[in-house]
């Protein structure tokens, strides 16, 4: 049963191939602006009520978005070290 799932999710995933740079360039985006938003300089000024009432991303949340950017460098480069790997 879980060969069956498995091949078929293989062919599931064949389907996007054609998408992937496509899929890249979002991924990419999409984590730069994540690095953007915990990064970016607070305002020194606040007015109540504005937007930088909003607390800062603590330890935690940043070390997830460094794990969650290694992940994908890791899943991205797989194509070319993978013959590399012992099977």
């Amino acid at each position: 049963m879980f060969a069956l799932l498995g091949v078929s999710g293989v062919a599931f995933a064949h389907r996007f191939e054609p998408l992937r740079p496509y899929l890249l360039v979002l991924t990419y985006a999409l984590l730069g602006g994540a690095f953007y938003f915990t990064y970016r300089r607070q305002p020194t000024s606040c007015e109540p009520g504005s937007t930088c009432d909003m607390p800062r991303t603590n330890r935690v949340g940043r070390a997830m978005l460094w794990i969650a950017a290694m992940i994908v460098l890791l899943a991205t480069t797989f194509p070319w070290y993978a013959e590399y790997l012992p099977l």
